[in-house]
């Protein structure tokens, strides 16, 4: 599938399972396991991790796992666990969230938040903070996160 398809794909489920999370506790509308809902819980529970910590990410992955033990009102119909949101649904790879603080790195204006740390294909998944994702080529990968593990 072209980049192209791909994101019209995701901007049309995007519409029909899409549901704002918020510190309150917000839920994803529809129970559903597609890999982009997927995804978009996970940026969206991200997100509000980010808003209840004043703009700031998670200091760390245990911080992040507090919080998401706090939210199994979103994480269960999403079909999650704390787990998975540690484990890229494309490729079962671990996945890293940004931590500390915002990264600087974005990709196509979107900000990114995830990455797999490793990719089978020669390609990593990127998650963007509105819950956009994205395959990248190591070297695009590099212009975003420079410093990060090979």
């Amino acid at each position: 599938m072209d980049r192209r398809s791909h994101r019209m794909v995701w901007l049309l489920s995007g519409l029909v399972v899409m549901t704002p999370v918020g510190c309150g506790g917000g839920a994803v509308s529809t129970p559903t396991t597609s890999m982009s809902a997927k995804l978009q819980a996970m940026a969206s529970l991200y997100s509000s991790c980010v808003t209840a910590n004043k703009g700031r990410p998670p200091q760390d992955e245990s911080a992040f796992r507090e919080y998401l033990n706090t939210k199994q009102d979103v994480l269960q119909p999403a079909g999650l666990t704390v787990d998975e949101v540690f484990v890229s649904p494309r490729s079962s790879q671990p996945l890293q969230w940004v931590y500390g603080k915002m990264s600087r790195g974005n990709h196509f204006g979107m900000k990114i938040v995830a990455y797999e740390i490793e990719s089978d294909d020669a390609k990593r998944l990127v998650i963007a903070s509105n819950g956009v994702y994205d395959y990248v080529d190591e070297s695009q990968f590099r212009q975003v996160f420079p410093s990060a593990s090979k």
